[in-house]
């Protein structure tokens, strides 16, 4: 007997069920290159949505779209739940603008038929008609988060929030979260230095010494590493060829670059690592676009000891 083929209820049944398929059919983004595209989940972003944790933090390299694919998420649950409620912080009124942007871009992409019509828009909350409200804030350490119930808790550039917003603004948060088992928080940032509360945390998470789940994404493994600097790797490739070296071959690597280039970095992408070098340290290299989780918290100031130290610690 032929199998008979779906309708529209049941391929919608099938997409709601999925948030990728979701994000795929009902959102739109902003690319590199400044077009208006689908949103195809990038692999880190993938490999987040399979692999998370009631509680996660994420040490990442510059611009892999973490926050992007939270407010995705946080869209997708506020049209299927009603009366729910999704918190997304930042450390300064800059950096909340441009995420709560970002938001509208994506909820105003959604096809009518399928987008719930938003009661209020305005103070970085987005409030639906069915009762769910997605708030944009800056990061504090007493009152954010505790007026609600939270679904999903997303911390932006948490290394870069004062020591008392990373300890006792995380713990208030903590507590604001859903008993749900599809409830979540999540902290993700670029490192900056050792001795605040998200070193101390991903430390611990990345041996399994803590509640939270370590996640790692580098700057060349993943394919939104890789589209991400696309254009900038095409540059580099031809700065590099018409310097004194010419093209980098494998021969020509350094005990570094075999190290990276063994791991899956490729050959125009360590040429695009030499060419950002011109213009910004080692040190600030391996903080803004680190490749092991050990070397994105050794900066300038850390010291020989220090940073010996910190590699020992990722070990054990």
């Amino acid at each position: 007997m032929a199998r008979q083929p779906m309708d529209t209820q049941d391929k919608l049944k099938i997409i709601n069920a999925d948030p990728a398929l979701w994000l795929k059919n009902f959102v739109k983004i902003t690319d590199a290159e400044g077009k208006i595209i689908p949103f195809v989940l990038n692999s880190e972003q993938g490999d987040f949505l399979s692999h998370k944790g009631r509680y996660n933090i994420i040490l990442k390299s510059r611009q892999l779209g973490m926050t992007t694919v939270m407010l995705g998420l946080m869209l997708w649950s506020a049209h299927l739940k009603s009366k729910s409620n999704y918190m997304m912080l930042s450390y300064d009124t800059d950096s909340v603008q441009n995420i709560f942007n970002r938001l509208k871009q994506m909820y105003e992409s959604i096809p009518d038929k399928y987008r719930i019509p938003e009661k209020r828009n305005n103070k970085m909350e987005l409030l639906l008609e069915n009762g769910s409200r997605i708030a944009v804030k800056v990061c504090g350490y007493k009152t954010v988060g505790r007026s609600f119930t939270n679904e999903i808790i997303h911390c932006s550039e948490f290394a870069f929030w004062s020591e008392q917003q990373q300890e006792k603004g995380l713990l208030a948060l903590e507590q604001s979260l859903n008993k749900s088992d599809e409830a979540f928080i999540c902290i993700e940032s670029t490192a900056n230095g050792i001795g605040n509360n998200f070193y101390k945390i991903f430390n611990a998470a990345i041996k399994g010494h803590s509640k939270y789940k370590a996640f790692f994404y580098n700057w060349y493994k993943g394919s939104g590493a890789k589209s991400q600097f696309k254009n900038e790797v095409h540059i580099a490739v031809k700065w590099h060829s018409k310097g004194i070296a010419g093209k980098l071959h494998e021969i020509d690597l350094d005990p570094y670059q075999r190290k990276l280039f063994d791991d899956g970095c490729t050959l125009r992408q360590l040429m695009w690592r030499e060419y950002k070098l011109q213009d910004i340290s080692e040190e600030e290299f391996q903080q803004e676009f680190p490749s092991f989780p050990d070397e994105a918290f050794i900066t300038t100031n850390t010291g020989v000891f220090d940073a010996l130290t910190i590699t020992q610690r990722f070990k054990y």
